[in-house]
């Protein structure tokens, strides 16, 4: 994300960045809590639209909803003179969402597209409408006789570490003796520095060309059947028996996000969209070091220094139009 001090600069993207994750992490120090627990119910509410899967399932557009009106009918309250025409359009987000789902489904810039497109298809300097005619119709034909290849879910470690010396790793030897009855773990096993998940890389921190990405701190599930949500960093991936697995070092959860906004009307509409949205960790990690397959790692996890903590939230969504 980009400071605000280079804020006239700002893409599209990282104005949604700062608006999806940062604007609450930051602003604590420097707006006014009411105001900041009012516009708190404009985020939630574009974060849920936009999340992939819906956040609350089939209950997500109604409680999105609920909090953007809440916002719209007091907007008049923190703000004077800029009620205008674009507040006006995020009404209608929840008809968007409704008829197309996720707003990360909907392209804002398609018709640049069209436009580059089109330019590709003209030659010389005559009879610009025949050649776009012409050149459309050609691949609108060889468009519908192409057979797409179906998109395919991958899911497996890559880049080899052939150096690291898995006995410095006793978790993952103790973890190997539960699942596999061979005698010498050290050919059985096999350790990775990054994995393809759901076809999103996650890096682990042995691996070393990341440069400034935290891209190794994650939201997981221990198990099948354990639908509690955790948070960590990789410290390495794994493979044992055709199996693939993520080494996690576990952070603890303080407290409750939404206790920050405790104090503002807005709590009770608040409290459930935060508490999914952000959550409050140590800032240090702990000593539980959880093994789990790669398949019950949920996304990748932004973080943010808090008051000796960690704000930390989920990406919203991985596939999006611009």
């Amino acid at each position: 994300m980009k400071p605000f001090k280079e804020f006239r600069f700002i893409k599209a993207v990282e104005l949604r960045n700062i608006l999806f994750y940062g604007f609450l992490p930051l602003s604590f120090e420097f707006i006014d809590s009411q105001q900041l627990a009012h516009f708190a119910l404009f985020i939630c509410s574009i974060r849920l639209y936009h999340s992939q899967p819906p956040m609350f399932d089939d209950k997500t557009q109604a409680l999105a909803d609920k909090l953007f009106e809440q916002y719209y009918k007091d907007h008049g309250i923190f703000y004077s003179d800029i009620q205008n025409y674009v507040l006006h359009m995020h009404h209608h987000f929840g008809t968007q969402y409704q008829n197309y789902g996720s707003l990360a489904n909907i392209g804002c810039f398609y018709q640049e597209d069209l436009i580059g497109h089109i330019s590709k298809n003209i030659h010389g300097s005559n009879y610009y409408s025949d050649l776009i005619v012409h050149y459309y119709s050609i691949d609108f034909d060889l468009h519908a006789q192409i057979s797409h290849t179906k998109y395919k879910t991958i899911s497996k470690p890559i880049d080899l570490n052939v150096d690291i010396i898995i006995n410095d790793y006793p978790t993952i030897i103790q973890h190997h003796d539960k699942i596999c009855t061979c005698l010498n773990p050290l050919t059985c096993i096999s350790i990775y520095r990054r994995c393809v998940i759901r076809n999103n890389i996650f890096h682990s921190l042995i691996y070393n060309k990341r440069g400034k990405s935290n891209s190794y701190f994650i939201s997981y599930n221990k198990s099948a059947n354990d639908y509690i949500k955790y948070f960590g960093r990789i410290i390495l991936f794994f493979s044992c028996i055709n199996r693939n697995y993520a080494v996690v070092q576990r952070y603890t959860q303080n407290q409750n996000f939404s206790y920050l906004f405790k104090t503002s009307p807005y709590f009770s509409l608040l409290e459930k969209p935060l508490d999914n949205c952000f959550s409050l960790l140590s800032k240090e990690p702990s000593d539980l070091f959880d093994i789990i397959n790669i398949n019950h790692v949920i996304k990748h996890c932004i973080t943010f220094e808090f008051q000796q903590q960690l704000i930390v939230t989920e990406v919203s969504a991985y596939h999006e139009h611009d």
